[in-house]
């Protein structure tokens, strides 16, 4: 064993809801075939980045921040110094799944819930409600089944 890691660096679909590790361009054995990934993004024109799991075949790392610092040297081009600092993640697309998933698990606490009135409950596109629900039914917290006149029914587990 010669303690080596591989790190590739891979960019993602600019149309990507639902689960993030499901934002790969490419094909989905790409994820299939390795250890670990991480999702880092930037908010344009900021210093500060998020790095997300996103797959880990072990316990995987918690969702972190850094806030990106230089000075550049006296030509003004190059760097002299450049480092990441930690910083708390503030990430809005995570902050506003988690209030849909908040909504939709409200919602289902009474009772099964075919899938229009869901989305008119929670509110927001449809599109980001249904991908929402699909994650959480993948985490095991809610239950897809079918209703009267084949309607998807979704309940709580």
């Amino acid at each position: 064993m010669s303690g080596a890691a591989v790190c590739l660096i891979h960019h993602k679909r600019k149309d990507s809801l639902g689960r993030e590790g499901d934002s790969l361009r490419g094909h989905s054995s790409i994820e299939g075939g390795i250890d670990s990934a991480l999702l880092i993004k930037r908010e344009e024109r900021s210093d500060a980045v998020i790095v997300k799991p996103t797959k880990s075949r072990r316990k995987p790392p918690e969702t972190f921040g850094a806030l990106w610092t230089f000075e550049l040297a006296d030509d003004g081009q190059s760097l002299r110094e450049a480092r990441f600092w930690r910083s708390d993640p503030k990430d809005p697309e995570a902050e506003a799944s988690a209030e849909v998933r908040r909504r939709i698990l409200e919602a289902l606490k009474n009772g099964p819930i075919n899938q229009g009135e869901l989305a008119a409950v929670v509110g927001g596109a449809k599109a980001r409600v249904i991908a929402e629900v699909n994650a959480l039914i993948v985490e095991g917290a809610v239950k897809r089944d079918k209703g009267k006149n084949n309607a998807t029914l979704y309940q709580l587990l």
